[in-house]
């Protein structure tokens, strides 16, 4: 009797859990890859604007490799997808199909490649948002500095520093 009472509340309370953690698991989800889809469309984007705006300055030259190159980043970033699809249920015709479908990894990988290449066809400098985007370095100079690892020591600074102001009270509103 005490066996099977036991095992009723590891049960009961299995239960609650996993009811508790899916929930909780959808909300952080759905969370994570809202933060994790606007990144990629802030970066696709541009890809886009930048692409756009050259594709106007090369107007008057269609037959040119850069333009040539415009066309071929526009494709893939109209090839990007909007929204991100419900999963179903796989069937098996389906699952053979399942190599058709879109890798948006792979994808991204082609857009960043080819806007590497038409930086390159420009002369222009690709900057290297990925590295910038997680505030562990920054440009300097035209040169990327690793924030973590370089010393300021030594260094005269850039910015005057005014300490005579350090100690004013501040406003009150």
């Amino acid at each position: 009797m005490t066996v099977h009472t036991l095992c009723s509340f590891f049960q009961h309370g299995y239960a609650d859990g996993y009811a508790h953690g899916r929930i909780h698991g959808l909300i952080e989800g759905r969370a994570a890859g809202k933060e994790k889809g606007l990144e990629l469309w802030e970066e696709v984007g541009y890809y886009r604007g930048f692409a756009l705006f050259w594709k106007s300055v090369h107007a008057n030259d269609p037959s040119s490799r850069v333009y040539h190159h415009i066309t071929s980043i526009m494709t893939a970033i109209d090839q990007f997808p909007l929204v991100n699809p419900k999963p179903q249920p796989a069937t098996e015709t389906e699952s053979e199909g399942a190599d058709e479908q879109l890798d948006v990894s792979k994808l991204l990988t082609q857009i960043r490649s080819r806007h590497k290449v038409l930086c390159s066809a420009l002369g222009v400098p690709a900057p290297r948002l990925r590295a910038l985007a997680t505030g562990e370095y920054t440009l300097a100079d035209g040169e990327l500095v690793n924030l973590q690892t370089s010393s300021t020591k030594g260094k005269a600074s850039v910015w005057k520093i005014d300490n005579e102001n350090a100690n004013r009270p501040a406003l009150e509103l």
